[in-house]
C-alpha cells in the first residue's frame, strides 16, 4: 500500500556525491526528507526521495558542497506528463481508476471455510433472504451482526467469524455435528428427553433429577433428566421445589438399522472423445459469449469453468471467465460381478462407519451383511452403538397448558 502512496506522489532516483555524506544525510533526518534504497559506491550514492522533498535539497546540496543528479523518474505525475497529448488515454486510465474505485466499495464474492453438514448454496440463500448478497455495499454490512444472525438462526453452528477483506465476505463456521443429540438448552425450563429407543450406559447430572439409571431401556420422549428440584428437610418433608434447567452428560446403547440395494444391471458411459468447447464472460450476471459452439451429440456432458476475476489477494470483481466443454457420451448397460458389488458395498458401509466415528459415536456391534436377491445386491443389518443421548425439551411443548375459557 505504501508503494502505491509513493507511486501515485511520483518520485527520483538520484544520485548524491559529496564531500560531506554524513552531514547530507543528518540534515535531511532532520528536516523529515524520506530517503530509501541507498546504494553507496565510495562518495557516490544512489537513492530514491520523495518528488515533493526533491525541492528541499537545493540549499542542502550546497551546505554540504554535494552534486545531485536525477537518474531516473517514477510515478503517476510523469506518467502524466509524458502522456498529457494523448488526451483519450489518460481519460481512459482516470475512468477504469473511478470504476475500480467504485466496485471496491461494494461485495463481490462471499466465501464459506469450515462446511460440513450445509452447502454454499443453502448458506447463499439464507444470506440473500436478509439482504447480504453479492453486489451489498461494504458500508451496509455489519460482520458482528451477520454472526449473531447465523448463530440465532443455525443452532448446529456453534462458532461463526466474519470478516471483509477487500471485496471478499468471508464467513468463517464451525458446526455442532451433534447438535440433535444432547443440546445445552436456552430455556428457563426444560427436561432432557430421549430421542430414541436405548439402554442407559452412563449418566452424569449437573441440574436437575435424574429420572433414569444406568441399565435402564427406554422409549423415544421419555423423561431422562428433569429440571424440577425437590428439596426436602432432615424428615423427607417438602421444603421448596424449583424447575429449572436441565443439564446432563448421557451415554446410551442404541442400534442404527442399515439397509441399501445395489441393482446389478446399470449404465454407463463411454465417452467417445468428441468435445465441442465455448467461451465467454460473464458481467454483473450478465453472460456473453464470444466463441460458441452448439453441440450437436444426442448424449453428451455439460462442464462449465468459472474463474473470477480479481486484482491483488482479495479484492474481486463482479466478472467471471466462463469456459463450457460439452463432451460426448455413448450409454451401455454393464452388469456388476459379485465382487465389484461387494467391494461398492462394503465402501459405502466403511462411509457411513466413518461418518459415526466423526460424531463421536463409538461402534460395538456390526451386524451388517450382504446377500444377492434376483438382479439386486443387499446390505442390511443392525449396527450396535454407544453415543450421546437425548435431548433439551421446553417444560411448555412437554406440558401445554389447554387455553381455559
Amino acid at each position: 500500500m505504501r508503494r502505491i502512496y509513493k507511486l501515485l506522489k511520483g518520485y527520483l532516483n538520484i544520485s548524491v556525491d559529496s564531500r560531506e555524506p554524513e552531514r547530507f544525510f543528518n540534515i535531511c533526518s532532520a528536516k523529515n526528507i524520506e530517503i530509501w534504497n541507498i546504494v553507496s559506491k565510495k562518495n557516490m550514492y544512489t537513492l530514491n526521495i520523495a518528488l515533493a522533498d526533491f525541492y528541499k535539497l537545493k540549499n542542502i546540496a550546497r551546505k554540504t558542497k554535494s552534486k545531485v543528479r536525477i537518474r531516473k523518474k517514477k510515478g503517476y505525475p510523469f506518467f502524466v506528463y509524458k502522456n498529457r497529448r494523448r488526451k483519450a488515454y489518460l481519460v481512459g486510465i482516470a475512468a477504469f481508476s473511478v470504476i475500480i474505485y467504485i466496485l471496491s466499495l461494494f461485495v463481490w464474492d462471499i466465501h464459506f471455510d469450515g462446511l460440513y453438514t450445509y452447502t454454499e448454496d443453502v448458506l447463499l440463500e439464507y444470506l440473500e433472504k436478509n439482504n447480504i448478497k453479492h453486489g451489498s455495499m461494504k458500508s451496509d454490512l455489519d460482520c458482528t451482526q451477520i454472526e449473531k444472525m447465523l448463530r440465532n438462526d443455525f443452532f448446529d453452528i456453534t462458532w461463526v467469524s466474519v470478516s471483509l477483506e477487500g471485496t471478499r465476505l468471508t464467513v468463517h463456521i464451525r458446526e455442532n455435528y451433534d447438535y440433535d443429540i444432547v443440546t445445552k438448552s436456552e430455556f428457563e425450563m426444560s427436561d432432557i428427553i430421549a430421542d430414541k429407543e436405548g439402554v442407559i450406559t452412563s449418566i452424569i447430572t449437573r441440574t436437575g433429577t435424574p429420572i433414569v439409571k444406568i441399565g435402564d431401556n427406554v422409549k423415544a420422549n421419555d423423561i431422562l433428566v428433569s429440571g424440577n428440584v425437590v428439596i426436602n428437610n432432615e424428615y423427607g418433608e417438602l421444603i421448596k421445589q424449583e424447575y429449572g434447567n436441565a443439564d446432563a452428560d448421557i451415554l446410551a446403547k442404541t442400534v442404527y438399522n442399515y439397509s441399501e440395494s445395489l441393482e446389478m444391471r446399470h449404465k454407463t458411459k463411454e465417452y467417445t472423445g468428441n468435445s465441442k468447447k465455448s467461451y465467454g464472460i460473464t458481467i454483473f450476471n450478465k453472460s456473453f459469449y464470444v466463441f460458441s459452439q452448439r453441440a450437436k451429440y444426442y448424449t453428451y456432458d455439460r462442464v462449465i469453468e468459472k474463474k473470477q476475476l480479481k486484482l491483488g489477494e482479495n479484492f474481486y470483481l463482479p466478472i467471471y471467465f466462463d469456459a463450457i466443454s460439452y463432451n460426448e457420451y455413448n450409454t451401455k448397460t454393464e452388469k456388476y460381478t459379485e465382487e465389484e458389488a461387494k467391494n461398492i458395498l462394503t465402501k459405502n458401509i466403511n462411509d457411513f462407519f466413518e461418518e459415526l466415528v466423526e460424531k463421536g459415536v463409538q461402534i460395538i456391534e456390526n451386524n451388517v451383511t450382504i446377500r444377492r436377491e434376483g438382479n439386486n445386491y443387499i446390505a442390511e443389518g443392525d449396527i450396535v452403538v454407544i453415543e450421546e443421548f437425548g435431548k433439551s425439551v421446553s417444560v411448555e411443548d412437554l406440558y401445554p397448558q389447554n387455553d381455559t375459557e
